[in-house]
């Protein structure tokens, strides 16, 4: 029986240092990873039914990271959310976590620690 395909995952991030680290522990971890250094770059990049996940930066010069997904949300693309962001105010939590289905994660952390806060994400706890 062959293995399931790895999950899909769109990182966005618009400091090009993040977007490597994000991307490439994601890739180690057995990850499948579209990497998109800007807000209109992941909403080329992102397509219903296409990534299994969207790991994005919360703060981007042209549009906010949850701005962002409510905005891939209403173009059909369903899949759950980790923000991230170096940020360390409530205003930021708050607002990621008015995204259905986001979760949040704040920098600066360890690959370990992203990948099971992907892991999480992927598959919440029921209840």
């Amino acid at each position: 029986m062959p293995a399931a395909p790895a999950p899909t995952i769109l990182v966005v991030d618009d400091d090009l240092n993040s977007l490597s680290l994000i991307a490439r522990s994601l890739e180690h971890a057995g990850f499948r990873v579209v990497r998109a250094s800007s807000a209109q770059d992941a909403k080329v990049l992102a397509q219903p039914g296409e990534q299994d996940l969207i790991v994005s930066d919360v703060n981007m010069p042209e549009l906010r990271g949850p701005e962002l997904v409510k905005q891939l949300k209403a173009s059909g693309v369903t899949c759950p959310v980790l923000f991230v962001s170096g940020e360390g105010s409530y205003e930021a939590l708050d607002e990621s976590l008015k995204v259905p289905g986001a979760t949040f994660l704040q920098k600066p952390f360890t690959p370990a620690e992203l990948v099971r806060a992907v892991f999480e994400t992927l598959s919440p706890e029921p209840g």
